[in-house]
């Protein structure tokens, strides 16, 4: 059941936030995928999955209090350069690199 929470927790964190899409943002999605599938079969299983998102979970859980609070995931994120699909933040308002 932790592992399931933990699971619906990071999911939501990169269900939304991220304004920009196309073309670089579908192979950001495709890079996830292919992370997540370790044994390359072209399917994620329940399994990897999850083991994917605890220890993404873990890693922004910083102070390890089994919770993961806005300013951990700020923090993780920020020092991702990331949104949390994987693109770089280095962007303006509109989805242009800024210079």
């Amino acid at each position: 059941m932790k592992a399931l929470l933990a699971t619906l927790i990071i999911a939501s964190f990169f269900s939304v936030g991220c304004s920009h899409y196309g073309k670089k943002h579908h192979k950001q999605h495709k890079k996830h995928w292919q992370m997540m599938d370790v044994d390359n079969d072209g399917a994620v299983s329940e399994k990897e999955f999850n083991t994917y998102h605890t220890n993404k979970f873990e890693k922004m859980d910083s102070d390890k209090d089994g919770k993961v609070t806005k300013e951990e995931k700020r923090a993780y994120m920020k020092s991702k350069k990331s949104c949390g699909c994987g693109d770089d933040m280095k962007k303006g308002k509109k989805g242009k690199k800024s210079k």
